[in-house]
């Protein structure tokens, strides 16, 4: 139906009902390493703040050790192993719609899971996924701010090489007794000497605070803005083309972390002991309230984990598996232990205690000197490749949004002749700029805006373990006690994610549900106005039999051609009725045509295209238009051709109708709602462009509906 469907012959397309058409074509280890670019850009950037904000945000005034140290490094190891191995791509990536993911098509299954539900439950379920993709719309915005924050960030260590030498003597010199004194004097010594050390401390931890702040003012912000600047502005040239080198770019970051992780395990190997979940237990029973408050920290170590559901469509499950297992979880793996082996051998030497771990980052920190530079420019590039894949989600998500009926229809660019998912949306980008801006203006550092992160993130968990006990319990058949048993641990996981990151509400976590709470009002907002639209304008148009039946008694003349009118219903099309009414002519030939959104991603050639004979010349042709596929009328008109439709392009005229709302209405919403419906239909495409129709044989009639 889209411009680019019919490129793939009717035989491929009947191959991939189960993937994304183009996945077939390439092979397991081509799609890895193109999985390796898209699908873990976001997760694979986790590792410069996760174990930085851990340290952080435990509580000042306590003390770090070694107990700290396993236990967070227990709680992350294990978070990976329940959340991404086993909820995720042991569960939840098996819930497809024809091969397509994501929390939008997790939601095309609830209508036929609960297909023997009230409607109330259905539209209860709606609402929830609908604040899912309102979560994941604000992820698409924290996630560029952040990882290029982070990554930029490196070079506040990159400035401070010179004085990391003289500052390690100081503390050295510092720590170590003077053995030529007398008794009472070493005595003396030892006693001023942990006061001496700790003023030292704190002036020098001042001092770089000062650095890092002026640092980030001068040169972090805008070299980060610039960057996010330039990333939403190559959007227009698609991610084929920005893409080409994102998968071997990430085959060297995750290289790179892996080695770097090696290098800092070297330090203190025995940091391994925490794969034994006895460690992250251990910290829970003697801590229990730094280690459940440390869990909005830990949780970051997933972000990225939804992406990998949304993206299945486009590389197939065992490829995102095989990438996942063979490179990207025991690169981070490594990074993590070795992050966590350098703090505990900074915790160790005194050079980093609870007061003063406010500018610790471990991650650039455990780099020798002179690879901090060139690592900074590699985590640059990779954040801005884990940004370009959310960037192309969130578009992905946007339109299969507009499809069902949640936004209104926004401008689509296809990029590539040959690949239905890559597309550029105009309006979304914009929108995701700005977003991006504010957002990196307001929180200026990686550490502020980590408090949003989390919370956006465990909320979409809790909301995806939601949707698929659904799925499990009426699609796939569960058991009521294996749905209990296996949801119940995820729920109790997500929702211990989710409280944790409910205390950081203030500092920022509200920031994420105001984005998701507003995305969701907005799609509400069209969903329920284009229902009462829709309501109002079915009775007051007639019933088409009734049209056809008038056109006999008043006898309209019939001219050559073929007309086309847009439809939603059985009712008489508004420019139908107007069109007779203002000329009294009425083509020869008259076709009906109705475009009806299918819960698959891509519809079967065989069940794309439906006609009927009606009396007179009228023909009434439905359409099934899948959540990622646009629809392409003469795409469309041509397809007919097979089932007997005489169609010329060359004699057919299409009519189509421009609404304006009107706020005046009796509809049972807010004043402020109705605003903002009028508001969202003045934005959305006209159907010349939505639907690919040839402008110089389009007539359009205006009309004002009262909302």
């Amino acid at each position: 139906m889209q411009a680019n469907n019919e490129q793939p012959s009717t035989t491929d397309h009947s191959d991939h009902e189960s993937e994304h058409h183009s996945v077939h074509k390439s092979s397991t280890a081509v799609l890895s390493l193109a999985a390796l670019g898209v699908v873990f850009g976001d997760i694979g950037t986790s590792p410069l703040y996760a174990l930085k904000e851990c340290v952080k945000h435990y509580e000042n005034g306590s003390s770090l050790d070694e107990a700290f140290i396993l236990g967070v490094l227990s709680l992350m190891f294990w978070t990976l192993i329940i959340i991404v191995n086993v909820k995720y791509l042991l569960v939840v990536m098996r819930a497809t719609n024809h091969g397509e993911g994501g929390i939008i098509s997790l939601l095309s299954l609830i209508p036929r899971s609960l297909s023997d539900k009230p409607s109330r439950e259905k539209i209860r379920l709606t609402f929830i996924a609908i604040l899912g993709a309102g979560l994941l719309f604000g992820d698409g915005i924290i996630t560029p701010s952040i990882s290029v924050l982070s990554a930029v960030e490196g070079l506040q260590k990159v400035n401070h090489i010179a004085q990391l030498p003289k500052e390690s003597l100081q503390q050295t010199s510092a720590s170590v007794p003077a053995t030529n004194l007398a008794p009472e004097s070493t005595a003396s010594a030892a006693t001023e000497q942990p006061t001496a050390v700790t003023h030292s401390n704190t002036q020098s931890n001042a001092a770089a605070a000062t650095r890092e702040s002026k640092l980030t003012n001068l040169i972090v912000l805008p070299i980060s803005l610039v960057i996010l600047v330039l990333l939403f502005f190559a959007q227009q040239f698609g991610t084929a083309r920005i893409g080409s080198v994102f998968g071997p770019v990430m085959i060297v970051w995750f290289v790179s972390i892996g080695a770097l992780g090696v290098y800092g395990l070297m330090g203190e190997p025995s940091v391994m002991r925490a794969l034994n979940p006895i460690w992250g237990l251990r910290f829970f029973l003697h801590e229990p309230w730094q280690a459940f408050t440390l869990l909005g920290a830990v949780v970051l170590v997933t972000t990225g984990a939804e992406a990998m559901y949304a993206d299945i469509g486009h590389f197939g499950l065992k490829p995102i598996r095989l990438a996942w297992y063979l490179l990207v979880l025991p690169a981070l793996l490594l990074n993590y232990f070795g992050q966590g082996a350098f703090t505990l051998a900074q915790i160790q030497s005194h050079a980093l205690t609870a007061k003063n771990s406010d500018g610790f980052n471990p991650f650039f920190e455990m780099a020798p000197n002179l690879l901090r530079l060139p690592l900074t420019i590699l985590s640059t590039a990779a954040a801005v490749i884990a940004s370009q894949a959310m960037i192309s989600g969130v578009f992905s998500m946007a339109r299969q949004a507009m499809r069902m009926g949640y936004l209104p229809r926004l401008e689509i660019i296809h990029t590539s002749k040959n690949e239905e998912g890559q597309i550029y949306m105009p309006m979304v980008n914009i929108v995701m700029l700005v977003g991006c801006v504010f957002t990196v203006l307001w929180f200026e550092t990686s550490d502020n805006l980590a408090h949003a992160y989390g919370l956006a993130v465990t909320a979409t968990f809790v909301i995806t373990t939601i949707l698929i006990s659904y799925v499990a319990r009426r699609l796939w058949r569960w058991r009521r006690w294996q749905v209990a048993l296996m949801m119940g641990l995820f729920l109790v996981v997500d929702v211990a994610f989710l409280c944790a990151n409910l205390l950081k509400f203030q500092s920022g976590g509200w920031f994420a549900l105001l984005i998701g709470a507003s995305v969701a009002v907005v799609m509400i907002t069209w969903m329920q106005g284009t229902y009462y639209i829709g309501r109002k304008m079915a009775e007051a148009a007639g019933n088409i039999h009734e049209f056809l039946a008038s056109l006999w008694s008043d006898v309209v003349p019939r001219v050559p051609g073929t007309a086309v009118f847009l439809t939603t219903s059985s009712a008489t099309p508004f420019s139908l009725a107007a069109f007779v009414e203002h000329s009294h002519v009425l083509h020869k030939q008259v076709i009906l045509l109705s475009v009806q959104s299918a819960h698959v991603p891509v519809v079967a050639p065989k069940r794309q295209v439906r006609l009927e004979w009606m009396p007179d010349g009228f023909y009434k042709l439905t359409a099934q238009c899948g959540f990622m596929e646009t629809p392409n009328i003469p795409k469309i008109l041509a397809r007919a051709r097979e089932q007997g439709l005489a169609w010329d392009p060359e004699t057919t005229t299409y009519f189509a109708r421009r609404m304006s709302v009107l706020t005046t209405g009796a509809a049972p919403m807010a004043k402020w709602r109705k605003v903002l419906f009028s508001h969202l239909n003045s934005m959305s495409v006209d159907s010349i462009h939505f639907f690919s129709l040839p402008p110089n044989r389009v007539v359009e009639f205006g009309t004002q509906v009262q909302l």
